[in-house]
């Protein structure tokens, strides 16, 4: 939590006080250590790729805790996740590759309306250091699988080396060989699954196989499967924008959801702008707009004929223009 006064953080290259309006914020460091992991020598892509790794870990340790915290079947909260692991550079320390950041101060609304609701980026930290340590039936697989992408990328083992996140709320982790390696066992072990929401577009559907095909807003289509019972609710949807509930199954890979078996199917409500909800999803061709607009193909030269006048100066300018 943020304190009531501001200090100095000792050991800085040129990094002020970490302070807000709110007081001082929380301050992780992440240190590489290992045979080339010294400032001049480490490679600056892996740097980057610390950066990104550690936000991506957050965002998925943020994510656990949401789905924790909220059961009600509301989605992954991505606004609330994406700020909770928004780190914001401080400085690097002396020694080995030590990268700090102040942890952004999100806080969390878990439905109750209360002032002291707890901050999520400081959960999400301390749910990342304390999967460091987790046997692997108690490890979240989407946490995992961040976790192990993290722990490829630097190639965290080979050269010894290791990375240590701490915090200075006294939290700390280390992501070693060791721990890499079980990470990657967990997430190869099964497709991580969890209840979710999609909006999306009804595309087509298989009554046959009781499955269909959703476009949703953003990303690639998602593959689902429904129960017998909603196999009307689901025709009487075809090509209409509504919410699918369900568990999903993730791709191994990137992470995104590509499989859900949909528990519930709301309709969309459609927003008054005066025009069909689902004409978004429509594509009209050159020649129906055209018709709808009101527009004309010339059919004689003389329609093309502009109201315009040049002076022959104007004209010779543009032929030159045109020859070079």
């Amino acid at each position: 939590m943020a304190m009531t006064a501001c200090h100095r953080i000792e050991g800085f290259m040129a990094v002020p006080e970490v302070c807000n309006a709110g007081g001082v914020e929380t301050v992780i460091r992440a240190i590489l250590t290992g045979e080339q992991d010294e400032l001049g020598e480490i490679p600056a892509g892996d740097l980057a790729k610390l950066i990104l790794g550690l936000q991506s870990a957050l965002a998925a340790a943020a994510s656990t805790v949401v789905r924790q915290r909220r059961r009600s079947g509301t989605g992954r909260h991505p606004a609330a996740i994406e700020a909770a692991s928004r780190l914001r550079f401080q400085g690097v320390e002396p020694g080995s590759v030590r990268a700090v950041f102040a942890l952004p101060e999100v806080q969390l609304d878990d439905g109750a309306g209360r002032d002291d609701a707890p901050d999520l980026s400081q959960l999400a930290f301390g749910r990342l250091v304390d999967a460091l340590r987790a046997d692997e039936a108690d490890l979240d697989p989407e946490l995992a699988r961040a976790i192990a992408r993290l722990g490829n990328d630097l190639n965290i083992g080979v050269g010894g080396r290791r990375l240590e996140l701490t915090s200075s709320g006294h939290r700390s982790g280390v992501l070693d060989a060791e721990t890499r390696s079980r990470m990657n066992r967990t997430a190869r072990r099964r497709p991580p699954r969890r209840d979710d929401v999609i909006v999306g577009n009804l595309v087509e559907a298989d009554f046959e196989r009781n499955t269909a095909r959703v476009q949703p807003v953003a990303g690639p289509p998602v593959q689902i499967t429904f129960p017998d019972e909603m196999a009307d609710l689901v025709q009487a949807n075809l090509r209409h924008v509504g919410e699918w509930h369900g568990e999903v199954s993730l791709d191994p890979a990137t992470s995104a959801v590509n499989r859900m078996a949909v528990e519930e199917l709301r309709v969309a409500e459609p927003l008054a702008l005066g025009i069909e909800a689902d004409s978004f999803w429509h594509h009209s061709t050159v020649e129906q707009l055209a018709r709808e607009q009101g527009v004309v193909v010339p059919q004689r030269t003389e329609d093309l004929r502009t109201r315009l006048t040049f002076t022959d100066e104007e004209i010779d300018d543009f032929f030159s223009g045109a020859d070079e």
